[in-house]
């Protein structure tokens, strides 16, 4: 709370704009504001922040001091990978943000032990290139679950002609990532998610599946 009451809030345009300034002498993580009206999308600049739980709050990005970020919120959405999920006890999102000039989206985040971060709004015929931390990059195929209400409607389950952020009832499409912290304390970690391209994917994703073992339907 200390920290929300040291920010400098200035809103304009009926709020669909907002800068926030952090005029204290130590750098400000982890805050989120929340819009109230509704948008399709929020931008930095020309990055587009794709951390937003429940449709309305949105991740800051972190503010040295006397630093200032301004976001202006836009009504068209974006066809880009999106963090729904809210940070939790063992992984707070710190940055989240797409840069549709190179397609590269890059997560910052602070995670004490192994936990899971979902990364919506991606295309399941796609191929994704994911780094932690200068790691060797992983090749990952969107994960795609349904509820058994979901699998025994009629409603169609794509979302292509919505867009790759539409929600569809009982169904997630996702990047199922595992991102690892120390045991005893918070590290941060930085994150970057990028889309092969159609050819390298096709590929890809054929190499994923024959290394992937046949579901037997036998526990052994």
């Amino acid at each position: 709370m200390a920290d929300y009451e040291a920010l400098v809030f200035q809103v304009r345009d009926g709020g669909q704009e907002v800068t926030v300034t952090n005029p204290t002498p130590r750098r400000i993580v982890g805050m989120v504001i929340e819009q109230r009206r509704p948008f399709g999308s929020v931008w930095d600049g020309a990055e587009e922040l794709v951390h937003v739980a429940r449709g309305a709050f949105v991740t800051l990005p972190p503010l040295l001091p006397g630093a200032a970020v301004t976001l202006r919120f836009r009504a068209e959405g974006a066809d880009a990978p999106l963090i729904r999920q809210p940070s939790n006890k063992g992984l707070t999102v710190l940055d989240a943000r797409h840069d549709p000039r190179t397609g590269e989206t890059r997560l910052l985040v602070s995670v004490c032990r192994a936990q899971r971060l979902s990364v919506e709004g991606v295309d399941p015929e796609g191929v994704y290139r994911v780094q932690v931390n200068g790691e060797p990059a992983r090749l990952l195929v969107p994960r795609v679950t349904r509820t058994i209400q979901a699998l025994l409607s009629k409603q169609a389950t794509s979302a292509a002609a919505l867009g790759l952020r539409a929600q569809t009832p009982g169904t997630m499409r996702f990047l199922d990532l595992l991102v690892v912290g120390d045991e005893d304390r918070f590290v941060e970690r930085a994150i970057r998610i990028g889309r092969l391209a159609a050819e390298e994917g096709h590929a890809a994703r054929a190499a994923i599946r024959a290394a992937t073992p046949p579901r037997t339907g036998r526990v052994t």
